[in-house]
């Protein structure tokens, strides 16, 4: 987080010139819900202090019932030297571990600015692995994304939608409706005299129908 706070905030400006003009302060609706989660962020914690520092733990209390199949599970788990351990040394370790990482990203970042380069020149393939955040993005494109894309634009897309639903079902219907209109309409042309020998035409092919059933 420190290395992301002192490479945004600290050092040589990165944004390219023709952008610089462009950088303005955010409008409130964005400000306003970033002081509220700031706000919490600060004092949440308190909610939940731990009772090795004399707080009350209320949001663990809370959440008590869902995690509690957890908390028995482990509790069958063999435990080691660090179970013995109390609380308050377990959190003086992160606390330390926290303190470090700040330490190291203020050295790496603020003062010796050279040694991130230094350290990804040595360690190529590593920080290549580091970069790529260990290729999960690429193996879950490869795995999953690729796949359902060739299956969407290869069959669902041109067999399914173009070639079934849009010939078939849209276009299909569509032209079957405007070719019995075309004949329809002839029919109902609005012409009296046409009108009177479609009647009489009915009427000549009902009788030869009755003879012909009655004969």
């Amino acid at each position: 987080m420190f290395r992301g706070l002192y490479l945004t905030f600290y050092g040589t400006s990165r944004v390219e010139p023709a952008a610089e003009h462009h950088l303005h302060e955010s409008s409130y609706k964005m400000t306003i819900p970033l002081m509220v989660l700031a706000f919490f962020s600060v004092v949440a914690g308190w909610v939940s202090w731990p009772k090795a520092w004399h707080g009350s733990e209320a949001f663990d209390r809370y959440l008590e019932p869902v995690f509690a199949p957890a908390t028995e599970a482990l509790r069958r788990v063999p435990r080691g030297h660090f179970a013995e351990l109390s609380p308050g040394v377990l959190m003086g370790f992160s606390i330390l571990a926290a303190l470090i990482g700040i330490g190291i990203a203020s050295w790496w970042y603020l003062k010796s600015t050279d040694i991130p380069e230094q350290l990804a020149e040595r360690f190529a393939d590593m920080y290549r692995v580091l970069t790529h955040k260990y290729y999960v993005d690429e193996f879950y494109n490869w795995l999953i994304v690729r796949p359902l894309r060739v299956v969407s634009e290869k069959f669902l897309w041109r067999v399914v939608d173009a070639g079934a639903i849009d010939n078939v079902g849209a276009n299909g219907l569509g032209e079957s409706t405007a070719s019995v209109g075309n004949v329809l309409r002839r029919i109902q042309s609005g012409n009296i005299p046409s009108y009177a020998t479609w009647i009489m035409l009915g009427a000549v092919l009902w009788l030869l129908y009755i003879f012909a059933t009655h004969a």
